[in-house]
């Protein structure tokens, strides 16, 4: 059991650290913030911030269909709430934008579950 903590804390870590990387990639060493206009950017912004609210309200509704759509699939397994299923979305997603030509958001959902259903049964043995 100890061993399953670790490696899942390790790939947790190694997943921010590929994250960060991409991060400093995409926007140091390809030059992106020299070229950058702020005032253009926020221009932009007030022109269109009617469309950045109905987006970002898409996509938290996307997201919380998703986790209710893995809390019910999942239903036939185990019991895990709204909030497990939204941290395994999120897993996911984070893991699908590093990799984007594989199906990680699927595993990551079903890693993270079974990580939490783990420790679930760890906490009602010591109870």
């Amino acid at each position: 059991m100890k061993f399953k903590s670790t490696l899942s804390f390790l790939i947790k870590i190694g997943i921010v650290i590929f994250s960060l990387y991409f991060l400093y990639n995409e926007l140091v060493l390809k030059n992106n913030i020299i070229n950058f206009d702020k005032n253009l950017f926020f221009k932009l912004i007030v022109e269109n911030i009617l469309s950045i609210v109905i987006v970002l309200f898409l996509m938290f509704l996307n997201w919380f269909l998703e986790a209710l759509k893995w809390q019910y699939m999942i239903s036939k397994i185990e019991k895990i709430t709204i909030y497990t299923s939204l941290k395994a979305v999120f897993a996911g997603i984070t893991v699908s934008s590093l990799f984007k030509y594989l199906p990680q958001k699927y595993r990551t959902v079903i890693i993270n579950s079974s990580n939490n259903n783990n420790n679930n049964n760890k906490q009602r043995q010591h109870q």
